[in-house]
């Protein structure tokens, strides 16, 4: 009796089921036999007494069970759902041929611009690709644009497989025009992300999670799970630096970009790094990790007029000196490129010993912490300053913050990351709601007692040499004894040698592991392949006169390899590219603000910058062997990848 339904669809309580109180008068009676007779039979009831008792068909019983365990389009089988008097089993296909229309007679062809895309699979692909070029699209009002130049080719696309005027569409008066509509509307609303960029949405909701291993991991402890994320400021200003001449110079920056560590527990903000470039890179996640290792504390002297730090602002380490230098056992980032790049992830799971889950891009749910904390800097600071482009392209602080077009606020860099820095001050020292309206400087307070014990602290020696922290590079020792030609090695284009190096005959060619700070190339720290420290290799001239970053020597190399940009041994690179961008007409100066703007911060910062004899003392300082903490093991999350401990 059981030999229609399988052995694993057996259990009618796990079956799709209906609501008979939809349905009113015969059609629910039928409704309602209909699932008492499918019990019955399932039951082992013999089918005459099923007749009986439920007036239902013996053949009729047969062919609803077969119905019944048919899959349906969300992915299970249609169940009771098929028991539903006067539904549709299956979509219509058309078999007659479609008759010629004219004026008068439109009617008759149902089904046959289906039937056409089934036996041509070309006129699919066609419209799957005007779609995908965005050339026919839904409209604000739900009108579908572009439909007439699409079912211009299509038409061209029909006739070159050879349709005459006497088969479908060419037989048709208009063409088969609003059938082909319908078909696309179908083709674009078959897949809700499609169909929303379609539609023009710039951005796309997540799916919904129905499995539990997808559910957000729920932080137990303070420095359990942190999140990090960049944003893209929403403000257009002029940086203005002042040169060694004491001439002011603005450079109009549209692209300013905040990092930002946030631990979830406490909502407390670990670490961050304002970037002025158009985007940030490796080493900027990098430096923000090293910002959040770092012992934070207040400034001293604030050069804005009136900036104040709240009394119960600060920062974590200010508050609790102990735990300077804290790691997290959870790294939460989304797939950006810039946060995945392969040693990066290996120095942070080996070095800090941390979980890296890395989930999706743009899906602000996912990382609900950071993002809130965003919209709340934005809210308090960025918003409310002269410049800035609001929310969205209506928001109405757009006009009313910048009355004067694109006349934006003139502010140095080191006032913009002394405002970002108070603002983060003070939102540690603000009550929280998902805290229990307590500060998250004082939640931290309270709740690290019962977790101390807890705690991974990275040694004092460690955290002053964090330069490990970004990826090393290996380079090999050049150098020709019978030209008399002295040891150095080559990185970005430039020779790096030292005192101790150009002894080092025994190391020709030979490698070296080279770690760099990407906001100052004059310098990086060389370590022999055993991992024993070598000392400092210094840039050979002239490239050691002013502290510059990855981004503007890759840029001045650039310029420089295009004959656009000329410089000898006396002069300094970095003012001579300032002074290239000086010359240069405005529109070729726009395309690169960043670039400009940081060769005039390095000029400027070279000014305030220790004398030779100090950097040289600080140079040769040698440095502790530092221990590495121990990589853990990581956890499946339900979206995005995650990276298991240190890779090889």
């Amino acid at each position: 009796m059981k030999r229609l339904i399988p052995p694993d669809l057996q259990d009618l309580s796990r079956w799709p089921s209906v609501d008979p109180n939809a349905l009113e008068g015969q059609r629910q009676k039928d409704l309602l036999s209909r699932i008492e007779a499918l019990r019955l039979y399932a039951a082992g009831t013999a089918l005459s007494k099923v007749e009986e008792v439920t007036g239902v068909p013996r053949m009729q019983i047969y062919r609803l069970v077969r119905r019944c365990i048919e899959p349906h389009a969300d992915g299970r089988i249609r169940g009771f759902r098929a028991l539903i008097p006067f539904a549709k089993s299956k979509t219509y296909q058309r078999t007659a041929a479609v008759a010629p229309t004219s004026r008068t007679q439109h009617s008759g062809s149902s089904g046959a611009m289906t039937a056409l895309l089934q036996r041509h699979d070309s006129l699919s692909a066609l419209l799957r690709f005007q779609i995908s070029k965005h050339a026919v699209y839904i409209g604000a009002r739900n009108q579908l644009c572009g439909l007439h130049d699409v079912h211009r080719k299509f038409i061209q696309a029909c006739r070159e497989l050879e349709l005459t005027a006497k088969d479908y569409p060419l037989s048709q008066e208009r063409f088969g025009i609003r059938s082909l509509a319908t078909a696309i509307r179908s083709l674009v609303t078959q897949n809700f992300a499609a169909a929303a960029r379609s539609a023009g949405a710039q951005r796309v909701s997540p799916a919904w999670a129905d499995w539990p291993k997808n559910t957000m991991t729920v932080a137990q402890k303070p420095f359990d799970i942190v999140e990090f994320d960049g944003h893209k400021i929403d403000l257009r200003l002029r940086v203005r630096f002042e040169d060694a001449a004491g001439l002011v110079e603005d450079i109009l920056i549209d692209r300013v970009w905040l990092l930002v560590v946030i631990d979830v527990y406490s909502r407390a903000i670990l670490g961050w790094n304002v970037v002025l470039s158009a985007e940030y890179n490796r080493h900027d996640v990098i430096r923000t990790i090293q910002q959040a290792l770092m012992p934070q504390r207040k400034s001293t002297r604030l050069s804005i007029a009136g900036l104040a730090y709240n009394p119960s602002g600060g920062f974590v380490g200010e508050v609790l000196p102990f735990l300077d230098g804290a790691c997290w056992e959870h790294f939460r980032l989304d797939n950006a490129r810039a946060n995945l790049a392969t040693d990066t992830l290996n120095l942070l799971s080996s070095v800090v010993g941390c979980v890296i889950e890395a989930g999706p891009v743009r899906e602000p749910t996912e990382r609900p912490f950071v993002e809130r904390f965003f919209g709340t800097l934005e809210s308090t600071l960025f918003h409310r300053l002269q410049g800035t482009t609001g929310a969205n392209p209506q928001d109405i602080r757009r006009r009313l913050m910048n009355p004067k077009g694109r006349e934006s606020l003139p502010i140095t860099f080191d006032e913009l990351a002394e405002l970002t820095q108070v603002c983060i001050a003070n939102y540690n020292g603000t009550p929280h709601d998902g805290i229990g309206a307590r500060t998250p400087l004082e939640f931290l307070t309270r709740t690290i007692e019962f977790h101390r014990d807890t705690i991974r602290v990275l040694s004092g020696p460690f955290r002053r040499q964090l330069c490990i922290l970004q990826p090393s590079q290996t380079r090999t020792v050049m150098g020709n004894l019978q030209r008399g030609v002295r040891p150095y090695i080559n990185l970005y284009g430039v020779r790096y040698s030292s005192r101790l190096l150009q002894q080092a005959t025994d190391l020709l060619g030979k490698p070296l592991r080279l770690y760099i700070d990407p906001q100052d190339l004059t310098v990086v720290q060389a370590y022999l392949p055993s991992g024993a420290e070598f000392g400092p290799l210094n840039a050979a001239r002239p490239w050691q006169r002013t502290p510059h970053s990855v981004r503007l020597r890759q840029e001045i190399q650039r310029l420089r390899r295009q004959r656009k940009l000329h410089f000898n041994e006396g002069d300094d690179p970095v003012q001579a590219y300032q002074e290239y961008k000086r010359r240069a007409p405005s529109k070729r100066a726009e395309r690169t603000p960043h670039h400009t703007a940081q060769a005039s911060r390095a000029l400027q910062a070279r000014q305030s910058s220790p004398s030779a004899e100090q950097t040289q003392a600080i140079q040769e300082a040698a440095p502790a062997v530092l221990p590495l903490a121990k990589p853990r093991p990581l956890a499946l999350i339900g979206k995005g990848q995650v990276m298991k401990g240190a890779i090889p």
